[in-house]
């Protein structure tokens, strides 16, 4: 969390500060918009961690991952692209940080192009100093929370299997006990009817042989 919230306030402040640059008329518009350029990969990182802070998942762990390495790659270029800038193509030696009027010296602050070049890569260095470190406890992160994840959904596959078997435990033991109960009553109505049939026979018989013989049943 804590991790995702940096590089988002890490976007929105380079991206914000080099809009701004524009204003600077000390400054040529394509630089600010080539710097603009080199910030597009943190601003799709910035996207990415806004899709991490809204769920924590196992998909959202693996593109917080990549926002980092995104990040990483646009305060390396960025860092690359001011060298470029004023150690080959920026005449003066001194670079006026500001905005507005160039003819207004309060709008300006004039630092030596060497002073102010340090602290563009010093500031880079502890940038990229800190998003290596971090990249490392996000992938530390999201091996561990994978585990968990992996682990809760090996439980309740066991406890869907286990729940399974015994449903189909239990249809098989119904399924017995219904085979049984309609074996014996189909028993009952065939061999039942079969014997009050043979026995209203036997009576029947008796009773003929009673009359033709001329006795009487109580003898």
């Amino acid at each position: 969390m804590f991790i995702a919230i940096i590089i988002f306030a890490l976007a929105i402040t380079l991206i914000s500060v080099t809009f701004f640059q524009l204003l600077n008329e000390y400054l040529p518009w394509w630089y600010c918009f080539i710097s603009l350029i080199v910030f597009a990969p943190i601003a799709v990182a910035a996207s990415f961690v806004v899709y991490f802070l809204a769920k924590d998942s196992r998909t959202t762990r693996r593109t917080l991952f990549s926002a980092l390495i995104q990040s990483i790659i646009s305060v390396a270029l960025w860092a690359v692209w001011n060298l470029i800038f004023f150690l080959g193509i920026y005449k003066r030696d001194i670079v006026y940080t500001g905005m507005g009027a160039a003819n207004d010296e309060s709008n300006y602050h004039a630092t030596p192009k060497r002073t102010y070049l340090f602290t563009i890569l010093a500031e880079a260095t502890f940038i990229l100093v800190w998003l290596a470190y971090f990249t490392c406890v996000a992938n530390q992160y999201c091996d561990l929370m994978n585990e968990k994840y992996d682990r809760d959904a090996a439980e309740v596959k066991k406890q869907k299997e286990i729940k399974d078997k015994e449903d189909k435990e239990e249809k098989e033991r119904l399924a017995k006990d219904t085979s049984g109960v309609m074996y014996t009553t189909n028993w009952i109505c065939l061999k039942g009817g079969k014997i009050k049939a043979a026995k209203k026979e036997k009576e029947t018989a008796l009773a003929e042989y009673y009359t033709n013989h001329g006795i009487t049943p109580h003898h």
